[in-house]
């Protein structure tokens, strides 16, 4: 069994080996059925990859992030992009943080962000940079147990896009549908796409028993849209 008795000290200790290390850690208690218990949560833990010496408990956001640029961000072709981003991070939680109570400012992050004028998407960038390296900590190197970023809401990013030509855009679009070289076919397209903002699909596959000429209507399911 992996409990001893120490001649300098009236607790008893678990002897406990984590990666191929073995560690003497004290149970704290003179009580041996006590520590028989705390022995056996101990080992169940490690089994299940959620107890970790205290060296590892005080690998700080630098540490992370120095190892995961050896490791990976340097090789990547736009390394740049995820060197900016550590920067960020830092000037946010700090070099010196410790990774186990980064979980409680990371919800801030994104005000933090916003407030200089960061877009959403890049945020979503940055939260997802971090997101990447506590999990490579966590399946890589056994430094965590827990993600502290899977646990806050990520920023919402709106993808669509609205834009409206400017008159001399339209001007210049009409001037080469006109244009002798325009195929016929282009122009009644365009007009319908400029006036409907429909896809390009839908008015390619547009039928005529969905054209009502009278009304000026143009009936499309919804779910072709």
């Amino acid at each position: 069994m992996g409990l001893t008795k120490r001649n300098d000290s009236r607790f008893w200790w678990m002897d406990l080996r984590i990666n191929g290390k073995r560690y003497k850690v004290s149970t704290k208690t003179a009580n041996k059925k006590l520590a028989e218990r705390i022995y056996a949560k101990a080992v169940t833990e490690i089994e299940e990859v959620r107890w970790f010496p205290s060296e590892v408990k005080r690998k700080t956001l630098a540490d992370m992030i120095n190892r995961y640029d050896i490791e990976y961000a340097s090789k990547k072709k736009y390394a740049g992009r995820d060197k900016s981003i550590f920067k960020h991070l830092k000037a946010f939680f700090g070099e010196d943080v410790l990774l186990e109570t980064i979980e409680r400012t990371v919800g801030r992050y994104e005000d933090y962000r916003t407030n200089q004028g960061a877009q959403p998407a890049t945020v979503l960038k940055e939260l997802g940079l971090l997101r990447r390296m506590f999990t490579v900590s966590i399946k890589k190197w056994r430094w965590m147990t827990d993600n502290p970023v899977s646990s806050i809401e990520m920023p919402k990013v709106k993808n669509e896009r609205v834009r409206y030509l400017s008159q001399d855009e339209y001007a210049l679009l009409f001037s080469g549908l006109y244009h002798a070289a325009a195929p016929q076919w282009l122009k009644p397209l365009v007009i319908v796409a400029l006036n409907t903002g429909l896809r390009e699909s839908n008015i390619l596959n547009l039928r005529w028993q969905q054209v009502n000429l009278f009304s000026r209507l143009i009936v499309v399911n919804y779910r072709e849209l």
